[in-house]
């Protein structure tokens, strides 16, 4: 009886720890992509704010 009580503990500390690395890395993973990603998002998001302003100075700017 206490050898299967054991080997089904150390099962469910395996899948939990296998669950929780994953969840972990994971979380990792995704903040480390959005802290790269956020730079070129703010960048591209300014220039579209500027290109939408409806203003007289800009209409001399050539357009391709």
């Amino acid at each position: 009886m206490n050898i299967n009580r054991a080997r089904g503990r150390r099962r469910i500390g395996i899948i939990l720890s296998v669950i929780w690395f994953l969840g972990f890395g994971l979380f990792l993973w995704q903040r480390t992509v959005e802290d790269i990603v956020q730079p070129y998002s703010d960048t591209l998001k300014a220039c579209g704010e500027i290109l939408d302003i409806d203003n007289e100075a800009l209409r001399y700017l050539r357009t391709v």
